[in-house]
């Protein structure tokens, strides 16, 4: 799996005030948890390409290299998620990021990134319906 990251970038139109929303992206992560809220929130996506496990590729408008202040962030899934939880560079982007939003969400083991990550400390969250053992040893210190 190739760990290229990078997020889509939308503004909602929901409320009265745009909110900055980033669905991160992963080479490898599970289409339904991008597409899903692309949809609710209409995002176009426009600069470095990925691919999920189904092979739909996107585009996204940042990396995690770019600076933005988020409102909203999104971290999805994927199958495999070992070489991204040791990624210091994705976790420390992560732990950065959630330190200034007013939502945070996750879908199945994207609650592991979450996790090591440490935002999740004194929590409680929850992981796909089959991972609740892999999550509760990762997660247990």
């Amino acid at each position: 799996m190739g760990l290229f990251f990078a997020m889509l970038f939308a503004n909602s139109g929901v409320s009265a005030a745009p909110a900055k929303i980033g669905i991160m992206v992963f080479d490898g992560f599970l289409t339904s948890d991008v597409t899903v809220p692309i949809e609710v929130f209409g995002a176009a996506a426009k600069k470095e390409q990925v691919a999920s496990e189904e092979g739909l590729r996107l585009v996204a408008d940042i990396t995690i290299y770019d600076e933005v202040a988020l409102d909203v962030f999104i971290v999805p899934s994927a199958y495999e998620m070992d070489a991204l939880l040791q990624d210091e560079k994705l976790i420390d982007y992560i732990r950065k990021q959630t330190q200034s939003v007013s939502w945070l969400a996750s879908n199945c083991s994207g609650a592991f990134l979450l996790a090591a990550a440490g935002v999740l400390d004194g929590k409680k969250a929850t992981t796909w319906a089959g991972g609740k053992v892999d999550y509760k040893r990762r997660t247990q210190k």
